[in-house]
């Protein structure tokens, strides 16, 4: 136990995360333009925490995949011109076991396996564990969205890795911030 806190997520949830989003806001307020960002795992805690205190229209559209955030601590709106698409897999077992039980906190479900919980504005959750949303993707898009647990290397047994690696799922990604509407997804 180091420093007050039950083991290294825990200090990286509470601690690492907020000094990084204060880092990522000093970039957005920086920036002269808009700025799309890409985050996994804690690095959904760290965008969500920067978004909180952004100005709006500075931040355009945010790809979060297998966010490891909590859905409690997502605010009840974005940033004016600001869109998420949160990317979920409901079979990630390290949200599971790391994200929703040992960040210290009360127990609740990670945005990247359960997706937001709730209804919000310029919010997208994208289940690509989900076989509808998997064949609505293919047959609307022509996306061969891949959320399958593959189990072949030590990394991806928590099937924690696959919304970034496995290139199937590049087109959607590229799609979303080429300002793809995925509005479809709610018919799914």
């Amino acid at each position: 136990m180091s420093e007050g806190y039950i083991g290294e997520y825990h200090a990286a949830f509470h601690r690492a995360a907020p000094a990084a989003a204060d880092e990522l806001l000093k970039r957005i307020e920086a920036s002269e333009d808009p700025v799309d960002i890409i985050a996994h795992s804690l690095g959904s805690r760290v965008t969500m925490l920067a978004l909180n205190r952004a100005p709006g229209y500075k931040v355009r559209r945010v790809l979060l995949l297998e966010g490891a955030e909590l859905q409690p601590n997502i605010p009840q709106e974005l940033p004016q011109g600001t869109e998420v698409l949160n990317v979920c897999s409901s079979d990630d077992n390290v949200l599971k076991d790391l994200g929703s039980v040992f960040n210290g906190q009360t127990i609740a479900p990670c945005i990247g396996r359960a997706g937001l919980g709730r209804k919000m504005d310029r919010w997208t959750d994208l289940h690509i564990t989900d076989a509808p949303t998997q064949a609505a993707a293919k047959a609307k898009k022509g996306w061969a969205l891949d959320g399958t647990p593959k189990g072949h290397t030590l990394r991806d047994l928590g099937g924690h890795w696959r919304a970034y690696e496995d290139p199937k799922n590049a087109a959607a990604w590229r799609a979303w911030f080429e300002g793809e509407d995925f509005s479809w997804l709610e018919a799914a």
